[in-house]
Parts: C-alpha cells; structure tokens; sequence
C-alpha cells in the first residue's frame, strides 16, 4: 500500500492524508530540483558530489516498486520513474566528465558507481544508545586521506592496483577506532559498507560488520542530535546529511524522522534547487553555539553561484532515503 510510507514517516506531522500527500510531493518537488540543478552544473561536478545521485537510483527502486499496482500512488510513480531516468543520463554524463578531468580520482573510485553496488536495507531496525561512546573526540580521528587510502585496498586500486579486499593493520587500527568524531567517523562506516559491497571476506567484515555499523551509527545519531539541538548550525548540515545518508542505508530508521525532513528541504534554495547557500541563523538559537563549530577539510567543491556540490549529493542522498523507508 503506498499510503503505508505516508503513515510511518510522516504521520507525526499531520492528522490526515491529504496533508501528507502534501508532504510527499513537496519531497519529490525537491529531489526534481535537485535534479534539474545537477542538469545545469554537472560539467562543474567533482566526484563527491554526485555520491548521492547514485544512491539514490538504488532508493528510487524501493517506492517504484511498492506503488507498481497501487492506483491512488500513480502520478507519484510516474514522477520518480522519470526522475531516475533523469538521474542516471545525469550521472552517466558527469562521470564521462570526471573521467577527463579528474582522472586519477575518477580512476581510483569510479568502482562505487557501479549499479548495484550500493543496495537499500531489505529490514529496518534503530540505533541503540547504549553503543554510543559516553566521550567522543573533539576532532577528527584522522585526516580524510586516510580513509580514502584505506578504501582504495579495498576497492584494489592506487596503489593496491589489483588485488582487492586487503586490509592492512593500519586500516584495521583506523577504521575500528573508538571514540571518533565527524567525517572521520562517518568514513569509518563508510569503510565497512564498501566492503560490504565489494564483497569482501576479511573476518573483520563478515564477522564483525554488524557491530562495528551499530557503533558507529549510535555515535552518528548522537552527533546529530546534537546538531539539531545547536539549531542546525550552517557548518554542521552537510555532515547531518551524510549521517542519515548512510545509517539509513545501512537499516537504522530512527534517523528518518519526519522533523529531519522537513529541515533538509528547508535548505534548498527554491529558486535554483541547490544546497549550500548560508542562510541566516536562527535567531532563537544561541548565537555563540552557532559559531563555535570548526569547519573541516573535505573535498567540497564550492561552484560559481556559492553552492555546494558535496552538500547537494548528500541531501539527495538523505532524502532518498526517507522515500525508501517502509
């Protein structure tokens, strides 16, 4: 029943229907701006900022399979079917961009836009607090490079060319870390899913994967919270949404929430669809909270009209993730 998604994601919001029907297509309405803002800048793209456009052709499948005979959810179906058509020519083209300007990168980890790499969550579950490390680190655990070196292993290339799924005793120190914080955090996560969809035999993967996504998705989703309870701070949105991005993929529900949602739309400039602009703050927030935050160095690539290639892809990315939660 397609009325069911309604009901479980944003039944907290409305006492009715109609309203949340409202609210769907105001969730689609954003992903086809997103879209169509990726038509006009996708020569402008690095390869960060199009992770969320293909994972989100993998949580397109997840609505478009569950409305196929549901009458009452035709034009949503027929919205997203034309939406993942325009997806896939829109990151087929990039890629053949990057392929040529960015072609040790694009060299390196093209391997993750493979179709079917990534694969929504076939169960739901939630974080549980218990897991989430009573003090976490106040900075990155490791510079991002480290990360990314440690995925090239598994993917067997830089370096490694050829020979995948190795993992070194010092991918293996870094990437089970505890107490991490940030993007560091986010990538050790990250990490563990790529094995999972390279799919790697290490006994750090089959055997202890489960663990080590609960862990690190109840730190996740005690940084968001806090995120939320500073009000959002400008500097800390991108990493929010990479949060729900990948915890939901990996079947943690509770970072669904309906509010969650409503914000991350709320971040897109209506006019163009793109992520990024600073908008003012909240001024029920506390003004010192919102600029104590430090900013941390990723691949972000800011474009000509001050928006984001990298915060876009993640709120794609998380806002698929609210159309495939069931």
């Amino acid at each position: 029943m397609g009325l069911l998604l309604l009901t479980v994601i944003l039944v907290s919001l409305t006492p009715g229907p109609a309203k949340s029907d409202n609210l769907l297509i105001e969730l689609i309405s954003s992903l086809q701006k997103s879209i169509s803002y990726l038509g006009t800048v996708y020569k402008d793209q690095n390869l960060d900022g199009i992770v969320g456009f293909q994972l989100f052709k993998e949580w397109i499948n997840c609505p478009l399979k569950k409305w196929e005979k549901d009458l009452q959810m035709k034009s949503h179906r027929q919205r997203l079917s034309h939406i993942r058509s325009q997806i896939s020519s829109l990151v087929g083209k990039t890629m053949d961009v990057l392929k040529k300007t960015d072609s040790e990168y694009y060299r390196d980890f093209s391997a993750l836009f493979n179709d079917g790499f990534w694969k929504p969550p076939s169960s739901w579950t939630s974080t549980d607090p218990s897991l989430a490390s009573n003090q976490t680190s106040k900075t990155e655990c490791f510079d991002l490079e480290v990360s990314n070196e440690c995925i090239k292993h598994i993917l067997g290339t830089g370096e490694a060319a050829g020979t995948a799924c190795v993992v070194t005793e010092f991918c293996r120190r870094n990437m089970t870390l505890p107490d991490c914080h940030g993007y560091s955090l986010s990538h050790q996560l990250l990490y563990f899913m790529i094995a999972n969809g390279k799919g790697c035999t290490d006994r750090l993967f089959e055997v202890e994967t489960p663990f080590y996504m609960a862990r690190f998705c109840a730190n996740m989703m005690k940084i968001n919270l806090k995120v939320e309870e500073d009000c959002y701070p400008s500097e800390h949105q991108d990493l929010f949404m990479e949060n729900i991005m990948l915890c939901g993929l990996c079947g943690f529900s509770d970072f669904l929430k309906p509010n969650w949602l409503k914000k991350i739309v709320s971040w897109q400039d209506p006019q163009t669809g793109c992520f990024g602009k600073i908008k003012e703050p909240n001024v029920k927030c506390d003004q010192e909270k919102l600029h104590s935050h430090r900013r941390v160095k990723r691949r972000e690539k800011k474009l000509d009209d001050r928006c984001l290639c990298h915060m876009g892809s993640m709120a794609v990315g998380a806002l698929g993730a609210f159309l495939c939660m069931h």
